[in-house]
Protein backbone atom coordinates (compact mmCIF):
# COMPACT_ATOMS: atom_id res chain seq x y z
CA UNK A 1 0.00 0.00 0.00
CA UNK A 2 0.92 3.26 -1.48
CA UNK A 3 1.85 6.47 1.51
CA UNK A 4 -0.54 7.84 -0.06
CA UNK A 5 -3.42 5.30 0.00
CA UNK A 6 -2.28 5.31 3.93
CA UNK A 7 -2.82 8.75 4.33
CA UNK A 8 -6.60 8.56 2.88
CA UNK A 9 -7.40 6.15 5.27
CA UNK A 10 -9.53 7.20 8.15
CA UNK A 11 -10.80 5.40 11.44
CA UNK A 12 -11.87 6.21 14.67
CA UNK A 13 -9.18 6.80 17.25
CA UNK A 14 -8.51 8.81 20.13
CA UNK A 15 -9.33 12.37 21.04
CA UNK A 16 -7.08 15.22 21.96
CA UNK A 17 -5.17 14.09 25.19
CA UNK A 18 -3.89 16.01 28.02
CA UNK A 19 -1.14 14.06 29.49
CA UNK A 20 0.83 16.57 31.64
CA UNK A 21 -1.04 19.00 34.24
CA UNK A 22 -0.42 22.41 33.58
CA UNK A 23 -1.40 21.88 29.67
CA UNK A 24 1.99 22.24 28.73
CA UNK A 25 2.07 19.39 26.61
CA UNK A 26 -0.88 18.06 24.35
CA UNK A 27 -1.17 15.47 21.99
CA UNK A 28 -3.46 15.48 18.51
CA UNK A 29 -4.04 11.85 17.45
CA UNK A 30 -4.13 11.80 13.66
CA UNK A 31 -6.76 9.28 13.98
CA UNK A 32 -9.60 12.32 15.26
CA UNK A 33 -13.36 11.80 13.83
CA UNK A 34 -11.85 14.65 11.99
CA UNK A 35 -9.57 13.15 10.13
CA UNK A 36 -5.50 14.02 9.85
CA UNK A 37 -5.99 17.49 8.29
CA UNK A 38 -7.57 19.19 11.51
CA UNK A 39 -4.60 16.91 13.76
CA UNK A 40 -2.24 18.68 11.38
CA UNK A 41 -3.87 21.89 10.98
CA UNK A 42 -4.57 22.29 14.74
CA UNK A 43 -0.22 21.82 15.29
CA UNK A 44 0.08 24.25 12.62
CA UNK A 45 -2.18 27.11 14.60
CA UNK A 46 -0.59 26.13 17.37
CA UNK A 47 2.66 26.67 15.97
CA UNK A 48 1.92 30.17 14.45
CA UNK A 49 0.86 31.06 17.96
CA UNK A 50 4.60 30.21 19.28
CA UNK A 51 6.42 31.39 16.09
CA UNK A 52 4.23 35.21 16.91
CA UNK A 53 5.47 35.28 20.55
CA UNK A 54 9.04 34.05 19.85
CA UNK A 55 9.51 36.84 17.62
CA UNK A 56 8.27 39.76 20.33
CA UNK A 57 10.69 37.87 22.75
CA UNK A 58 13.78 36.91 20.74
CA UNK A 59 13.07 33.04 21.55
CA UNK A 60 13.66 30.39 19.13
CA UNK A 61 10.79 27.69 18.06
CA UNK A 62 12.05 24.31 16.55
CA UNK A 63 10.33 21.76 14.55
CA UNK A 64 10.80 18.22 14.37
CA UNK A 65 9.53 15.50 12.24
CA UNK A 66 10.10 11.87 13.22
CA UNK A 67 9.37 8.63 10.76
CA UNK A 68 9.57 5.60 12.69
CA UNK A 69 9.96 2.14 11.00
CA UNK A 70 8.46 -0.85 12.88
CA UNK A 71 11.42 -3.47 13.24
CA UNK A 72 9.51 -6.49 15.10
CA UNK A 73 8.77 -9.43 13.35
CA UNK A 74 8.43 -12.50 16.01
CA UNK A 75 8.71 -12.83 19.61
CA UNK A 76 9.12 -16.32 20.48
CA UNK A 77 8.03 -17.96 17.01
CA UNK A 78 5.20 -16.01 16.45
CA UNK A 79 4.74 -13.07 14.23
CA UNK A 80 3.84 -9.67 15.42
CA UNK A 81 1.46 -7.35 13.45
CA UNK A 82 2.84 -3.43 13.74
CA UNK A 83 0.41 -2.08 16.45
CA UNK A 84 -2.37 0.52 15.42
CA UNK A 85 -1.55 3.87 14.27
CA UNK A 86 -3.83 4.84 16.97
CA UNK A 87 -2.06 2.95 20.07
CA UNK A 88 1.48 3.61 18.30
CA UNK A 89 -0.18 7.65 18.58
CA UNK A 90 -0.58 7.26 22.13
CA UNK A 91 2.40 5.44 22.74
CA UNK A 92 4.99 8.11 21.38
CA UNK A 93 2.65 10.56 22.79
CA UNK A 94 3.07 9.50 26.48
CA UNK A 95 6.71 8.70 26.22
CA UNK A 96 7.78 12.58 24.35
CA UNK A 97 5.34 13.65 27.66
CA UNK A 98 8.09 12.46 30.26
CA UNK A 99 11.02 14.40 28.27
CA UNK A 100 11.08 17.66 29.88
CA UNK A 101 12.55 19.64 27.34
CA UNK A 102 10.08 22.04 26.03
CA UNK A 103 8.18 20.09 23.89
CA UNK A 104 4.84 21.84 23.59
CA UNK A 105 2.34 20.02 20.81
CA UNK A 106 3.19 16.74 18.64
CA UNK A 107 1.03 15.50 15.75
CA UNK A 108 0.97 11.69 14.48
CA UNK A 109 0.68 10.94 10.95
CA UNK A 110 0.82 7.05 10.17
CA UNK A 111 4.75 6.61 11.50
CA UNK A 112 5.65 10.27 11.14
CA UNK A 113 5.41 12.26 13.97
CA UNK A 114 5.47 16.00 13.47
CA UNK A 115 6.18 18.23 16.73
CA UNK A 116 7.31 21.49 17.80
CA UNK A 117 9.47 23.10 21.31
CA UNK A 118 10.39 26.27 22.06
CA UNK A 119 11.28 28.59 25.45
CA UNK A 120 14.92 28.05 24.54
CA UNK A 121 17.56 31.09 22.92
CA UNK A 122 20.18 29.05 21.88
CA UNK A 123 20.19 26.55 18.52
CA UNK A 124 22.30 23.83 20.38
CA UNK A 125 19.56 23.45 22.88
CA UNK A 126 17.24 22.86 20.09
CA UNK A 127 19.88 19.92 18.49
CA UNK A 128 19.86 18.41 21.80
CA UNK A 129 16.22 18.37 22.45
CA UNK A 130 16.05 16.25 18.49
CA UNK A 131 18.67 13.95 20.15
CA UNK A 132 16.90 13.12 23.20
CA UNK A 133 13.60 12.58 20.99
CA UNK A 134 15.55 10.60 18.75
CA UNK A 135 17.04 8.61 22.08
CA UNK A 136 13.66 8.29 23.47
CA UNK A 137 11.58 6.70 20.52
CA UNK A 138 14.21 3.81 20.13
CA UNK A 139 13.74 2.44 23.42
CA UNK A 140 11.45 -0.74 23.05
CA UNK A 141 7.75 0.40 23.24
CA UNK A 142 5.40 -1.81 25.42
CA UNK A 143 2.11 -1.66 23.95
CA UNK A 144 -0.96 -4.43 24.58
CA UNK A 145 2.04 -6.35 26.36
CA UNK A 146 4.16 -6.91 23.75
CA UNK A 147 7.50 -5.28 23.34
CA UNK A 148 8.16 -3.31 19.60
CA UNK A 149 11.16 -1.69 18.40
CA UNK A 150 11.47 0.71 15.72
CA UNK A 151 14.12 2.61 14.15
CA UNK A 152 13.62 6.48 14.39
CA UNK A 153 14.75 8.95 12.42
CA UNK A 154 14.44 12.43 12.90
CA UNK A 155 14.81 15.72 11.24
CA UNK A 156 14.37 19.24 12.91
CA UNK A 157 14.10 22.81 12.06
CA UNK A 158 14.74 26.62 14.07
CA UNK A 159 12.95 29.46 13.75
CA UNK A 160 14.93 31.93 11.67
CA UNK A 161 14.65 35.50 11.33
CA UNK A 162 13.27 35.44 7.08
CA UNK A 163 11.09 31.86 8.19
CA UNK A 164 7.55 33.03 6.80
CA UNK A 165 5.17 31.14 8.92
CA UNK A 166 4.75 27.13 10.22
CA UNK A 167 4.36 25.39 6.87
CA UNK A 168 7.82 26.74 6.34
CA UNK A 169 9.13 25.85 9.60
CA UNK A 170 7.23 22.20 9.31
CA UNK A 171 8.32 21.81 5.56
CA UNK A 172 12.05 22.18 6.37
CA UNK A 173 11.97 19.70 9.15
CA UNK A 174 10.60 17.47 6.22
CA UNK A 175 13.47 18.17 4.37
CA UNK A 176 15.87 17.57 6.46
CA UNK A 177 14.37 13.96 7.23
CA UNK A 178 14.21 13.03 3.80
CA UNK A 179 17.96 13.82 3.58
CA UNK A 180 18.44 11.31 6.56
CA UNK A 181 19.81 7.72 6.54
CA UNK A 182 20.96 4.92 8.98
CA UNK A 183 24.44 6.47 9.14
CA UNK A 184 23.01 10.06 9.67
CA UNK A 185 19.64 9.48 11.54
CA UNK A 186 19.74 12.89 12.90
CA UNK A 187 19.59 16.02 10.84
CA UNK A 188 19.11 19.95 11.19
CA UNK A 189 18.08 22.02 8.65
CA UNK A 190 20.30 24.69 6.85
CA UNK A 191 21.26 25.75 3.34
CA UNK A 192 23.37 23.03 2.83
CA UNK A 193 20.44 20.47 3.32
CA UNK A 194 18.66 22.80 1.23
CA UNK A 195 20.94 22.93 -1.48
CA UNK A 196 20.90 18.95 -1.69
CA UNK A 197 17.06 18.72 -2.17
CA UNK A 198 17.67 21.41 -4.87
CA UNK A 199 20.13 19.08 -6.64
CA UNK A 200 18.42 15.84 -5.93
CA UNK A 201 14.89 17.56 -7.15
CA UNK A 202 17.06 18.11 -10.59
CA UNK A 203 18.45 14.79 -10.58
CA UNK A 204 15.37 13.65 -10.01
CA UNK A 205 13.92 14.66 -13.23
CA UNK A 206 16.67 14.00 -15.38
CA UNK A 207 16.27 10.34 -14.06
CA UNK A 208 12.78 10.33 -15.05
CA UNK A 209 13.84 11.37 -18.32
CA UNK A 210 16.43 9.14 -18.83
CA UNK A 211 13.81 6.30 -17.74
CA UNK A 212 11.77 7.49 -20.53
CA UNK A 213 14.58 7.83 -22.76
CA UNK A 214 15.54 3.94 -22.04
CA UNK A 215 19.41 5.34 -21.74
CA UNK A 216 19.60 3.23 -18.11
CA UNK A 217 21.57 0.40 -18.56
CA UNK A 218 21.99 -3.24 -16.92
CA UNK A 219 24.90 -4.53 -16.54
CA UNK A 220 25.93 -8.15 -15.31
CA UNK A 221 28.28 -9.46 -12.29
CA UNK A 222 29.42 -13.75 -11.84
CA UNK A 223 28.94 -15.40 -9.06
CA UNK A 224 31.24 -18.24 -8.35
CA UNK A 225 30.66 -21.42 -6.60
CA UNK A 226 33.74 -22.64 -4.46
CA UNK A 227 32.89 -25.80 -4.02
CA UNK A 228 32.93 -27.14 -7.96
CA UNK A 229 34.73 -23.91 -9.14
CA UNK A 230 31.44 -23.06 -11.26
CA UNK A 231 29.47 -20.01 -12.10
CA UNK A 232 26.38 -20.40 -10.14
CA UNK A 233 24.89 -17.07 -10.57
CA UNK A 234 24.28 -13.48 -12.66
CA UNK A 235 23.53 -10.64 -10.99
CA UNK A 236 21.74 -7.57 -12.51
CA UNK A 237 22.60 -4.02 -11.67
CA UNK A 238 21.27 -0.98 -13.18
CA UNK A 239 24.17 1.59 -14.38
CA UNK A 240 23.31 5.31 -15.13
CA UNK A 241 25.56 7.80 -16.66
CA UNK A 242 24.79 11.24 -16.55
CA UNK A 243 25.75 13.33 -18.96
CA UNK A 244 27.26 15.93 -17.09
CA UNK A 245 27.70 14.35 -13.61
CA UNK A 246 28.87 11.10 -15.05
CA UNK A 247 28.28 7.42 -13.46
CA UNK A 248 25.60 7.73 -10.91
CA UNK A 249 26.94 5.15 -7.86
CA UNK A 250 24.17 2.61 -7.33
CA UNK A 251 23.52 3.18 -3.70
CA UNK A 252 22.80 6.56 -4.70
CA UNK A 253 20.48 5.91 -7.47
CA UNK A 254 18.58 3.55 -5.51
CA UNK A 255 17.66 6.38 -2.56
CA UNK A 256 17.15 8.85 -5.70
CA UNK A 257 14.76 6.46 -7.81
CA UNK A 258 12.85 5.90 -4.24
CA UNK A 259 12.48 9.46 -3.31
CA UNK A 260 10.63 10.34 -6.59
CA UNK A 261 8.62 7.38 -7.06
CA UNK A 262 10.63 6.22 -10.15
CA UNK A 263 12.13 2.69 -8.10
CA UNK A 264 9.20 0.77 -9.81
CA UNK A 265 9.51 1.24 -12.87
CA UNK A 266 13.08 1.07 -13.17
CA UNK A 267 12.98 -2.43 -11.30
CA UNK A 268 10.60 -3.49 -14.51
CA UNK A 269 13.43 -2.01 -16.80
CA UNK A 270 15.78 -3.86 -15.24
CA UNK A 271 14.02 -7.20 -14.69
CA UNK A 272 12.46 -7.24 -18.75
CA UNK A 273 15.87 -6.37 -20.03
CA UNK A 274 17.70 -8.60 -17.94
CA UNK A 275 15.37 -11.47 -18.29
CA UNK A 276 16.10 -11.30 -21.95
CA UNK A 277 19.67 -11.49 -21.66
CA UNK A 278 19.03 -14.55 -19.69
CA UNK A 279 16.62 -16.12 -22.49
CA UNK A 280 19.43 -15.49 -25.16
CA UNK A 281 22.04 -16.85 -22.93
CA UNK A 282 19.92 -19.88 -22.13
CA UNK A 283 18.78 -20.49 -25.63
CA UNK A 284 22.62 -20.45 -26.64
CA UNK A 285 23.07 -23.43 -23.87
CA UNK A 286 25.32 -21.44 -21.66
CA UNK A 287 23.04 -20.68 -19.27
CA UNK A 288 22.73 -24.26 -17.06
CA UNK A 289 22.34 -24.12 -13.55
CA UNK A 290 23.04 -20.36 -13.10
CA UNK A 291 20.89 -18.26 -11.55
CA UNK A 292 19.78 -14.93 -12.26
CA UNK A 293 19.95 -12.39 -9.68
CA UNK A 294 17.85 -9.20 -9.55
CA UNK A 295 17.87 -6.00 -6.93
CA UNK A 296 14.56 -5.01 -5.28
CA UNK A 297 13.73 -2.51 -2.71
CA UNK A 298 10.91 -3.28 -0.45
CA UNK A 299 9.40 -0.43 -1.73
CA UNK A 300 9.06 -2.44 -5.12
CA UNK A 301 8.29 -5.75 -3.49
CA UNK A 302 5.00 -4.22 -1.99
CA UNK A 303 3.35 -2.89 -4.71
CA UNK A 304 0.12 -4.83 -6.13
CA UNK A 305 1.80 -5.53 -9.64
CA UNK A 306 5.18 -6.94 -7.88
CA UNK A 307 4.29 -10.88 -8.30
CA UNK A 308 2.33 -10.83 -11.20
CA UNK A 309 5.13 -9.00 -12.90
CA UNK A 310 7.72 -11.96 -11.80
CA UNK A 311 5.37 -14.50 -12.61
CA UNK A 312 4.78 -13.01 -16.22
CA UNK A 313 8.55 -13.03 -16.61
CA UNK A 314 9.45 -16.28 -15.10
CA UNK A 315 6.40 -18.37 -17.28
CA UNK A 316 7.69 -16.90 -20.36
CA UNK A 317 11.21 -18.02 -19.32
CA UNK A 318 10.91 -21.55 -17.85
CA UNK A 319 14.41 -22.62 -18.67
CA UNK A 320 15.82 -19.56 -16.62
CA UNK A 321 16.03 -19.57 -12.34
CA UNK A 322 15.26 -16.36 -11.26
CA UNK A 323 16.78 -14.97 -7.81
CA UNK A 324 14.93 -12.09 -5.69
CA UNK A 325 17.72 -9.84 -4.18
CA UNK A 326 15.78 -8.05 -0.88
CA UNK A 327 18.19 -4.58 -1.09
CA UNK A 328 17.46 -3.91 2.34
CA UNK A 329 17.60 -6.69 4.68
CA UNK A 330 16.14 -5.28 7.74
CA UNK A 331 12.36 -4.95 5.76
CA UNK A 332 11.97 -8.49 5.71
CA UNK A 333 10.72 -7.74 9.16
CA UNK A 334 7.79 -5.91 7.21
CA UNK A 335 4.74 -8.60 7.13
CA UNK A 336 3.71 -8.36 4.06
CA UNK A 337 7.42 -7.87 2.10
CA UNK A 338 7.70 -11.62 3.44
CA UNK A 339 4.44 -12.78 2.36
CA UNK A 340 4.97 -11.73 -1.12
CA UNK A 341 8.43 -13.18 -1.08
CA UNK A 342 7.00 -16.71 0.19
CA UNK A 343 4.47 -16.46 -2.57
CA UNK A 344 6.99 -16.24 -5.56
CA UNK A 345 8.71 -18.83 -3.96
CA UNK A 346 5.67 -20.48 -4.91
CA UNK A 347 6.78 -20.14 -8.84
CA UNK A 348 9.98 -21.64 -8.12
CA UNK A 349 11.28 -17.82 -7.44
CA UNK A 350 14.47 -17.72 -5.35
CA UNK A 351 14.75 -15.06 -2.87
CA UNK A 352 18.74 -13.66 -1.08
CA UNK A 353 18.51 -11.13 1.79
CA UNK A 354 21.55 -8.56 0.72
CA UNK A 355 23.96 -6.56 2.63
CA UNK A 356 24.24 -8.72 5.52
CA UNK A 357 26.17 -6.78 8.39
CA UNK A 358 25.70 -9.05 11.55
CA UNK A 359 21.61 -8.96 12.21
CA UNK A 360 22.14 -12.30 13.40
CA UNK A 361 17.91 -11.90 14.19
CA UNK A 362 17.42 -12.38 10.15
CA UNK A 363 18.81 -15.36 10.83
CA UNK A 364 17.60 -16.94 14.42
CA UNK A 365 13.87 -15.89 12.51
CA UNK A 366 14.70 -17.88 9.51
CA UNK A 367 12.26 -20.36 9.79
CA UNK A 368 9.49 -17.35 9.70
CA UNK A 369 11.33 -16.10 6.87
CA UNK A 370 11.06 -17.10 3.39
CA UNK A 371 15.02 -16.68 2.13
CA UNK A 372 17.50 -19.53 0.40
CA UNK A 373 20.52 -17.15 0.30
CA UNK A 374 22.11 -14.48 2.51
CA UNK A 375 25.07 -12.15 0.67
CA UNK A 376 27.35 -10.95 3.15
CA UNK A 377 27.83 -7.21 2.66
CA UNK A 378 31.01 -5.56 0.69
CA UNK A 379 31.73 -3.88 4.29
CA UNK A 380 31.57 -6.65 6.20
CA UNK A 381 33.82 -8.68 3.33
CA UNK A 382 36.47 -5.96 3.60
CA UNK A 383 36.73 -6.28 7.34
CA UNK A 384 37.69 -10.06 7.24
CA UNK A 385 41.17 -10.92 7.78
CA UNK A 386 42.81 -13.96 9.93
CA UNK A 387 41.92 -13.05 13.65
CA UNK A 388 39.92 -9.89 13.00
CA UNK A 389 36.28 -9.36 13.99
CA UNK A 390 34.54 -9.49 10.49
CA UNK A 391 36.07 -12.81 10.26
CA UNK A 392 34.23 -14.14 13.43
CA UNK A 393 31.02 -12.52 12.54
CA UNK A 394 31.13 -14.15 9.05
CA UNK A 395 32.02 -17.55 10.62
CA UNK A 396 29.22 -17.55 12.57
CA UNK A 397 26.65 -15.96 10.14
CA UNK A 398 27.69 -18.66 7.99
CA UNK A 399 27.09 -21.02 10.83
CA UNK A 400 23.85 -19.90 11.29
CA UNK A 401 23.05 -19.80 7.86
CA UNK A 402 24.44 -23.65 7.17
CA UNK A 403 22.12 -24.69 10.41
CA UNK A 404 18.74 -23.68 8.29
CA UNK A 405 19.74 -24.75 4.84
CA UNK A 406 20.80 -21.21 3.44
CA UNK A 407 23.48 -20.70 1.13
CA UNK A 408 25.70 -18.01 1.99
CA UNK A 409 27.29 -15.51 -0.84
CA UNK A 410 30.55 -13.10 -0.11
CA UNK A 411 30.16 -9.93 -2.05
CA UNK A 412 32.48 -7.52 -3.03
CA UNK A 413 35.74 -9.64 -2.71
CA UNK A 414 38.91 -7.88 -3.58
CA UNK A 415 41.69 -9.68 -3.03
CA UNK A 416 43.36 -12.97 -2.83
CA UNK A 417 43.47 -13.12 0.88
CA UNK A 418 39.68 -12.46 1.40
CA UNK A 419 39.05 -15.36 -1.33
CA UNK A 420 41.27 -17.63 0.36
CA UNK A 421 39.60 -16.95 4.25
CA UNK A 422 36.15 -16.62 2.69
CA UNK A 423 36.56 -20.91 1.54
CA UNK A 424 38.41 -21.56 4.69
CA UNK A 425 35.52 -20.34 7.00
CA UNK A 426 33.15 -22.02 4.62
CA UNK A 427 31.22 -19.67 2.03
CA UNK A 428 29.08 -21.61 -0.87
CA UNK A 429 29.98 -18.60 -3.31
CA UNK A 430 31.29 -15.16 -4.35
CA UNK A 431 31.43 -12.12 -6.48
CA UNK A 432 33.48 -9.28 -6.61
CA UNK A 433 35.88 -7.39 -8.39
CA UNK A 434 38.96 -10.08 -8.04
CA UNK A 435 36.99 -11.96 -9.94
CA UNK A 436 35.00 -9.70 -12.53
CA UNK A 437 33.75 -6.27 -12.34
CA UNK A 438 29.86 -5.99 -13.53
CA UNK A 439 30.03 -6.29 -17.36
CA UNK A 440 27.78 -5.38 -20.11
CA UNK A 441 25.85 -8.60 -21.84
CA UNK A 442 27.50 -9.27 -24.44
CA UNK A 443 30.89 -9.76 -22.52
CA UNK A 444 29.02 -11.91 -20.05
CA UNK A 445 28.89 -14.78 -22.87
CA UNK A 446 32.43 -15.39 -22.79
CA UNK A 447 32.30 -16.23 -19.28
CA UNK A 448 29.38 -18.67 -19.36
CA UNK A 449 31.10 -20.33 -22.37
CA UNK A 450 34.22 -20.77 -20.05
CA UNK A 451 31.88 -21.53 -17.08
CA UNK A 452 34.94 -22.44 -14.39
CA UNK A 453 36.87 -20.52 -12.31
CA UNK A 454 38.47 -17.43 -13.93
CA UNK A 455 42.43 -16.67 -13.66
CA UNK A 456 42.10 -13.92 -11.71
CA UNK A 457 40.98 -15.19 -9.20
CA UNK A 458 43.66 -18.52 -8.75
CA UNK A 459 45.63 -18.82 -5.72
Amino acid sequence: MSQTENKQKSRPGLNMRRLRAGNTMTFNDVFTAGGPVQSVASLLRGLDTRIEAARESDGLVMCFTVHMRHMTLTSGGEEIDSPSQAKLAEAVGERLAGLDNGIVSVAGRVNQIAGFADGFRRKGEAETIGNNILSTLRQPFDIDGRMHHFESRIGISILEEDTPSSNQLLSSSLLALAETDTSTPFLRYNARVQKRYDQQLALGHDLAQALDDRVLEVEYQPVLGLRERKLVGIEAFVRWNHPERGMIPPGQLVRLAEKTDTIYAIGQHVLTGSMEAARSWSEAGVFNGVTLWVNFAPSEILHHDFRDLIKTQVDRSHAVSVGIDLLEGAAISERQVSETIRAIALDDVRSAIDNFDGDFSLLTRSQQLPFDTLKLSHRLVSTIEPESDGRRIAELAIDLAHRRSIEVVAVGVESKEQLRILEEIGVDAVQGNLLSKPLPADQIVPLLEIGTWIDGAKS
